[in-house]
């Protein structure tokens, strides 16, 4: 669109030479105006007969927004809620791609099971332990007590005091022991779940889940580590119904703009009110303390935005209501006063010399206070010559796109399985970095595991099980001898004992007192059992873990892959050492029941027609080859550790960053196509997307827009003749400057929709 006005400025000391003498009149002109208002009080006005301009020009008194606008560039957003470990973690598992949709709650990744999950599983068997041993504890002492209690009755019978003071003081003698031994095993309960509390909050902060629904738009690489660092995003989240414009231009640190009167943007043609996005006072002292700033973010209330689309941002130090307004280049000044030239009457050749009161300025348009109403026209000093023919246009909306292609396109491997030592060892064989076909040996590990650990083991399952058989033995024999006595006891009558104090001991309520001692029994026998089992299943579990470390008596661990993918690894070669949970490598793979094709592009940053040009979440995209063409749509775009996300969980706040996919490749992103796509379809492909796309801006032919240059500002100004009122009114704009040539201009400030233009 601007091929015209680069070939001027090619021209430029031409063009400048043609009108050197005109400009340099209407600089003096100028200048002797000026300073007659700040000379002798008796200073004539010059007269306006015959201005040094191409021909008189006036301009109608009309309303516009007034004051000096400082613009930005902002693009559509959705709000990102980033998944972090607190502090530094390594990672076993990463369970998303870019792309995915996730549920609130949903596990996205796992740190390392580290030493403290075997101790959490130890103080939990031992809990459990505890656990048998209060039950038996508490039944057996009951039973005790309840057997005291008949022994009890008989003194009571035989009317012996002291006898029955003695029984009492068991009695209480066994709940005192209850109480303390009952104490001292809750104690030791709650010691070990405290301790068990302790660790699984660290265990806890390595289970990451989704903080809410939405869709992913980047994960870490793991392609060479497992490992992430405090505050560094594991993956992110995205809501596509929260919307912001945020701008690179400003980080919250440097945004001068807070305090301005006025700001707004126009979207959809529409001219809209923003404000900044509220950050709470402690996310912003802490992002500042830690100088991770985000970039400056945009709220539009009650206005519908599209995500991706790209937004001019307009801020003025004063009210933005339109008001009366007249040119700069119209204004005279003598004697500190400020007045214009008013067109005169019809049929009258003298303009009128007129007083007014002025305001706010930007320096091409200054707002009239009072003198003037709307619509009389004022001359202003013109030095382009009025078009004396001309074809009129109209200025409307419509969209610039600029289209970019790039090459380096594969298909993505977009989920990533960790390994990491199950035990520690020498690598001995290792699969080579690339891919992997699901059933390949991927490495083999001797281990540290020897026989004797084994064997070990092994003594420790046929002691558990010799010191049970003779316990169950013992406990068949006692119980058959209870159950003889019971039955002998029914026949006991308290009568026929008369007075016989040693026969009533020996049997009033005999058959009740060997009962509680048979239950005594069954307890001890449940409770031996269950710690029997409980020991035995340890102890095999442990048997089992140690005997996989080793494969046909050899100390080697082999593992096997269980899927298709690329290997990699982080310096880890045959011989190296490795310690129990240290990383090995990472299997990037696909899942074959998505249906769709991810694919991984990386774009060609040095190319000029392409100046950090990236597709934005969520846009469309074409991938092409010389036969067939494919619709996509981009999942996400590559990290940086530039832009933070500052945000508040829990009662911390955090400012966190993204790294970019691989090293050194700075411009990046995914997309996913709804076809299956072979690597034959890739030879030669390229991928078609829009770099830049702005909706509904204010559109003019190329041919509309003129341009001047600015001796003081050494600049070229641009500006369009404009019919206002009848009248041709040169007007100042500000376009914006595209890449490519497209037949119209792009207007940011200057020219309406409807405004009737000369080209």
């Amino acid at each position: 669109m601007l091929f015209q006005y680069r070939i001027r400025k090619q021209n430029k000391k031409r063009i400048r030479a043609k009108i050197s003498a005109i400009l340099i009149c209407a600089e003096i002109i100028s200048m002797l105006s000026f300073m007659t208002g700040c000379g002798s009080s008796k200073a004539e006005v010059p007269e306006l007969n015959e201005p040094v301009v191409a021909e008189s020009a006036y301009r109608p008194v009309s309303k516009r927004i007034v004051g000096r606008k400082e613009l930005m560039f902002g693009t559509v957003v959705p709000r990102e809620y980033p998944c972090i470990a607190r502090e530094g973690i390594e990672l076993a598992e990463l369970n998303v791609a870019i792309g995915d949709y996730v549920k609130k709650g949903d596990v996205i990744a796992t740190g390392v099971t580290s030493a403290s999950a075997e101790t959490i599983k130890t103080l939990n068997n031992e809990i459990a332990s505890l656990g048998r041993q209060r039950t038996n504890t508490k039944n057996v002492s009951d039973k005790t007590i309840e057997k005291l209690n008949y022994e009890k009755k008989i003194e009571e019978y035989l009317e012996n005091n002291d006898g029955v003071q003695e029984k009492e003081k068991e009695i209480a003698t066994e709940q005192e022991n209850q109480r303390y031994n009952l104490a001292v095993i809750d104690n030791s309960i709650s010691s070990k779940r405290t301790e068990i509390s302790e660790l699984q909050e660290k265990d806890d902060e390595k289970t990451i889940t989704a903080p809410i629904s939405g869709y992913v738009s980047f994960v870490k690489d793991l392609s060479e580590s497992n490992h992430v660092e405090s505050n560094e995003n594991i993956a992110i989240i995205y809501d596509p119904d929260e919307l912001y414009i945020e701008s690179n231009e400003k980080t919250i640190d440097n945004y001068d703009f807070e305090d301005y009167e006025s700001k707004w943007a126009y979207i959809d043609g529409e001219k809209v009110d923003i404000t900044e996005r509220r950050y709470t006072n402690e996310e912003v002292s802490y992002a500042k303390s830690v100088k991770c700033n985000p970039y400056i973010q945009f709220e539009v209330p009650g206005k519908k935005l599209t995500m991706g689309i790209d937004v001019v941002l307009y801020f003025m130090n004063s009210d933005d209501t339109p008001k009366l307004a007249i040119g700069t280049d119209s204004i005279y000044r003598e004697n500190d006063e400020e007045y214009v030239y008013v067109k005169g009457s019809e049929g009258s050749s003298a303009d009128e010399k007129r007083l007014v009161k002025l305001g706010a300025t930007d320096g091409k348009y200054t707002e009239v206070i009072s003198g003037l109403e709307e619509g009389e026209l004022v001359y202003y000093r013109n030095t382009a010559a009025i078009p004396k023919t001309y074809e009129e246009a109209t200025a409307g909306l419509a969209d610039y796109q600029e289209k970019c292609e790039t090459e380096f396109i594969s298909i993505a491997n977009p989920y990533s399985k960790i390994y990491t030592a199950d035990y520690s060892g020498k690598i001995e064989e290792l699969h080579i970095v690339g891919e992997a076909s699901e059933g390949d040996s991927l490495y083999t590990l001797q281990t540290n595991v020897g026989v004797a650990d084994i064997a070990e083991v092994k003594d420790t399952l046929e002691d558990l099980d010799t010191s049970r058989e003779k316990t169950r033995k013992e406990y068949e024999k006692n119980k058959s001898d209870l159950e003889e006595i019971i039955k002998g006891a029914e026949k006991f009558s308290a009568e026929d004992m008369a007075t016989d104090s040693d026969a009533i001991h020996e049997n009033m309520y005999l058959a009740e007192r060997t009962q509680c001692e048979l239950d005594i029994l069954n307890y001890n026998e449940n409770y031996s059992k269950e710690e029997y089992n409980a020991q035995k299943a340890i102890a095999q579990e442990s048997l089992t873990d140690l005997s996989n470390a080793r494969q046909n008596g050899e100390p080697v661990y082999s593992v096997n892959s269980d899927v298709s993918g690329n290997i990699n690894t982080n310096g880890v070669t045959r011989g190296t050492k490795v310690e129990k949970y240290q990383y090995i490598m990472t299997e990037q793979y696909r899942k074959e029941e998505d249906g769709f094709t991810r694919m991984h592009v990386i774009v060609d940053s040095k190319d000029p027609s392409m100046p950090n040009a990236m597709p934005k979440i969520g846009e469309d995209i074409t991938l092409f080859n010389k036969e067939h063409s494919w619709d996509g749509k981009c999942l996400g775009i590559n990290g940086s550790e530039e832009r933070f996300v500052l945000f508040t969980q829990g009662e911390q706040e955090y400012s966190t960053y993204s790294k970019p996919f691989f090293k050194g490749v700075e411009f990046q992103f995914d997309f996913r196509i709804e076809d299956e796509i072979s690597k034959d379809d890739l030879e030669g492909a390229k991928v078609r997307f829009y770099g830049k796309d702005m909706r509904q801006v204010v559109v003019v032919p190329s041919p509309c827009v003129r341009t001047e240059y600015d001796q003081l500002a050494q600049k070229d100004l641009y500006y369009v003749w404009k019919i206002e009122n009848g009248e041709i009114v040169k007007e100042y704009v500000t376009i914006y400057e595209t890449t490519v040539a497209t037949g119209t201009t792009y207007i940011m400030d200057g020219v309406e929709v409807g405004d009737k233009l000369l080209k």
